[in-house]
């Protein structure tokens, strides 16, 4: 069910072309998948921390969870999309 909610409207999944743009950055080339990760260090970070007082999680502490399931489920393609320069 959450499949079919979440995808993408068919114009914007033709001129995006997500299974082109992977196949060139060479992701999950050994047919096992790969990781995602979404790092918000910018402007969410402030107000997270403005609105709900809370710590902004750094990158280490993304990275034992990306060890962990890159363990778990034996992958080593990771990709990392942040806002953070």
């Amino acid at each position: 069910l959450s499949e079919f909610i979440f995808r993408p409207l068919p114009w914007f999944a033709r001129d995006l072309d997500a299974d082109g743009l992977v196949q060139q950055m060479g992701l999950g080339r050994d047919g096992k998948g790969y990781i995602g990760l979404h790092v918000r260090a910018g402007d969410s970070c402030v107000k997270w921390q403005r609105d709900f007082g809370g710590d902004c999680i750094g990158l280490q502490h993304h990275l034992a969870y990306v060890r962990l399931v890159a363990r778990r489920y034996q992958l080593r393609d990771v990709f990392v999309a942040t806002d953070d320069p």
